[in-house]
């Protein structure tokens, strides 16, 4: 009878043992930053290469609700002018608009960064959201208007 109780109480305190550790590793989990990454590929014969990667931070008690858009570009051309273009979450037409105004300017080395983010107090294209632009097409333009890389705005986990 002893053995039995004993066994019963051990078996009860390990299952809410284990249910306690769940809710923990949930919650830590639902603040625990998340994002993705694509990579752009080259249009034209430029060998120009290009990330995009996204990533989320959920509000806790520590911080605010935070979201970063991040574009790596290089192999591009040297001080080379460079535009942005999205489609526009806000409307219908799958068309691309201008989503950088004025152009971008690659370095010396032909590498270019460009970032959004919301904790610097960044608005991202059109005014959207992270969650409007994912799966969005995007597409890098050199001052001619070419297409030199294209893809989309990675969607988060």
């Amino acid at each position: 009878m002893r053995r039995t109780l004993w066994l019963s109480l051990t078996l009860a305190a390990a299952l809410l043992a284990v249910a306690a550790a769940t809710d923990a590793t949930a919650g830590r989990r639902a603040s625990r930053p998340a994002g993705a990454k694509t990579i752009l590929v080259a249009a034209a014969d430029a060998g120009a290469k290009g990330k995009v990667d996204t990533r989320h931070w959920p509000a806790t008690k520590r911080r605010e609700d935070r979201s970063r858009l991040r574009l790596r570009l290089r192999k591009l051309e040297p001080e080379g002018a460079y535009t942005l273009w999205m489609d526009d979450p806000r409307t219908p037409d799958p068309s691309l608009a201008v989503a950088t105004f004025p152009a971008l300017l690659a370095d010396a080395r032909g590498r270019l960064e460009l970032s959004y983010d919301t904790r610097e107090g960044d608005v991202f294209p059109f005014g959207s959201t992270l969650d409007a632009l994912a799966g969005r097409a995007l597409h890098v333009r050199d001052d001619r208007g070419v297409s030199i890389l294209v893809g989309a705005v990675p969607a988060g986990d």
